[in-house]
């Protein structure tokens, strides 16, 4: 793969006026709730974003030290102080010019591509994985967006121009070529090794650290911190590390289950496999990988948090949880601790492995 000729033609923002939707990508905000929580942080907040909230009132923007940013700030039960029953108090008046530009983009991503940017979604909240969600469309990007490619919302998250191996870089065009079958085998995956096979890696290679210690590292770090909806998911998440994908008796509480209450209220089941199609696929066309590892080192390390993904699944259905939720849930626990600096050293050491 190295051999490939790596294409020099510099990304830039024309690249962002053409967007590429994945074939299959569904989203439509059903007011869950999930994202509007200390699941992770609201923001950053920039200065004209703050000083436009504080005619508001005192008190919600607050500096996170994690992030090194400001961010909304949080009730005593982590929900955004504008989070009201019915929705965002934010979203309506004067036509969401007072709604931080992050929430209003949210789950919306772009990367630019020498070939245009293509169109990312997050899984940190049941909307994009549980019910009968619309394909996604050019229109509803650029509401998500601010309304015109061409307006500085339309920026990209991240630009890639070649892609990295092990050995070099591998040119846009080659690439491309190589993700057509992958993201097909994950798009008809009919089973969950069916979508291990897709990405062709062995889950939890040999690295600089022991998984197990690994574990127990995010495990106590999220009893430290106990309370958020994070911190509950780096709990589970090393809970079901440290069993290598088996069956586990370590269950803390699930602080975002109201969230999925009123998705799985709203949806009809389905197959519980499909929340980790749509994670797969969304996690390899986003690209945000390219910042971190090579492709190698990429579909290791998603094929082991997939492998963490069925334990968190299966231990969330055991609990009562519907099947399609259950597998919804451990998504949204793949996707928070993913972004993470604990995962992302994992990333390091796979990716120097």
């Amino acid at each position: 793969m190295s051999g490939e000729p790596v294409s020099r033609e510099p990304v830039s923002r024309a690249h962002v006026r053409r967007l590429l939707i994945r074939p299959g990508s569904r989203y439509r905000c059903f007011g869950d709730g999930l994202c509007c929580t200390d699941i992770h942080a609201l923001g950053p907040i920039d200065d004209d974003e703050k000083a436009r909230l504080a005619i508001i009132a005192d008190g919600v923007v607050r500096h996170h030290p994690i992030v090194g940013a400001d961010v909304l700030a949080t009730s005593a039960d982590g929900r955004c102080l504008f989070l009201q029953d019915e929705g965002c108090a934010l979203h309506e008046p004067m036509g969401g010019a007072l709604k931080p530009h992050g929430c209003q983009r949210y789950p919306v991503g772009l990367t630019a591509t020498p070939a245009g940017a293509r169109v990312t979604l997050e899984h940190r909240c049941p909307c994009t994985l549980l019910g009968e969600a619309p394909e996604l469309n050019e229109a509803a990007v650029h509401e998500h967006l601010g309304g015109s490619p061409d307006k500085d919302s339309a920026r990209a998250n991240h630009l890639v121009d070649t892609i990295p191996t092990d050995d070099g870089e591998m040119s846009f065009e080659a690439y491309a070529q190589l993700e057509m079958p992958l993201l097909d085998s994950v798009r008809s995956g009919a089973s969950r090794r069916a979508l291990v096979e897709a990405l062709g890696a062995v889950p939890f290679p040999a690295i600089e650290h022991d998984w197990d210690a690994i574990a127990r590292g995010m495990k106590s770090v999220a009893v430290r911190d106990v309370g958020g909806r994070f911190e509950a998911a780096l709990h589970w998440f090393g809970a079901a590390l440290q069993s290598r994908g088996t069956p586990f008796a370590d269950r803390p509480p699930r602080p975002w289950s109201d969230a999925f209450d009123r998705a799985e209220a709203r949806s009809r089941a389905d197959d519980p496999l499909e929340p980790f199609r749509r994670f797969v696929a969304d996690h390899v066309w986003g690209l945000f990988w390219t910042a971190t590892g090579s492709l190698r080192a990429t579909r290791q390390e998603l094929v082991t948090r997939l492998s963490v993904g069925y334990a968190l699944a299966d231990a969330f259905a055991a609990e009562g949880a519907r099947k399609d939720r259950a597998a919804a849930e451990a998504v949204m626990v793949l996707d928070v601790v993913g972004t993470s600096d604990w995962w992302q050293s994992v990333i390091g050491e796979i990716d120097r492995a």
